[in-house]
């Protein structure tokens, strides 16, 4: 992971392609959209991951009687959280990994690095099979070069 910060905020920020771009280690103008600017944001997203590979898949998180989060994911997952920030009540996205009893945020985008109020959805970049599918029947075809 090597952090990018985003450059655009408010409405237009560009948060959630800042911990993109930190996650894969590119430049942002690779995987840089807005959610807020976007109807379309999920396919856009994922139209600009593509190329690296991954897909990314966003899942609102369960809480347990006492509203503690419930997240089942190894220990070590680095993984993308969305929630409110002290800042405000709009949605904002930090990279974070899974501890022995808690989360630990990586790397907040946002110059103020103050992170999130609460954990609403949980992402993850995945490969994309799809994708790994055709490659493979690319290589099968074309023994073994693209």
């Amino acid at each position: 992971m090597r952090p990018v910060h985003q450059t655009r905020f408010d409405r237009a920020g560009n948060c959630l392609s800042a911990c993109f771009a930190s996650w894969l280690e590119v430049p942002l103008d690779a995987v840089d959209f807005s959610c807020f600017e976007l109807e379309d944001w999920y396919e856009v997203a994922n139209r600009l991951l593509r190329p690296f590979g991954v897909i990314f898949c966003d899942m609102k998180v369960a809480r347990d009687e006492r509203g503690d989060l419930v997240l089942a994911l190894p220990l070590g997952t680095m993984f993308i959280a969305s929630g409110p920030t002290v800042r405000s009540p709009m949605l904002h996205a930090v990279l974070c990994v899974t501890s022995h009893d808690r989360v630990r945020m990586l790397h907040d985008p946002h110059p103020s690095g103050a992170g999130l109020r609460s954990i609403q959805h949980v992402g993850l970049l995945v490969p994309d099979v799809g994708r790994m599918e055709i490659w493979a029947h690319t290589c099968a075809s074309t023994g073994g070069s693209r």
